[in-house]
């Protein structure tokens, strides 16, 4: 299992944007990549424009699935540079402790 934690910081007037198509990309994952296991946003309550951004997968197959997806492509080419200030990884694709991976 390999899973990120990223620290976003929303740009100005762009959070509404941000959550919904958080919440599109959820959904397609909970629909059609059974290799995802969670993806969960929330909210930074110490800093109002951030938020926090959680991914896991089963295997780095699965999370090259989601990178094969419409979300993920309209995230890097779309929502990232237009919603997204900065992004700042805090567990960056790391394995499981325990995980029979690797």
């Amino acid at each position: 299992m390999i899973t990120g934690l990223f620290r976003v910081y929303v740009k100005p007037g762009k959070r509404d944007e941000l959550v919904e198509f958080f919440r599109w990309d959820k959904q397609v994952a909970e629909e059609s990549e059974p290799g995802t296991l969670r993806f969960d946003f929330y909210d930074d309550p110490a800093t109002p424009n951030a938020m926090y951004l959680y991914e896991s997968y089963t295997d780095q197959e699965a999370f090259d699935a989601h990178k094969a997806n419409a979300p993920f492509k309209k995230f890097a080419a779309e929502v990232r540079p237009d919603c997204i200030e900065s992004f700042e990884p805090l567990l960056n694709w790391v394995d499981e402790l325990g995980s029979t991976q690797g």
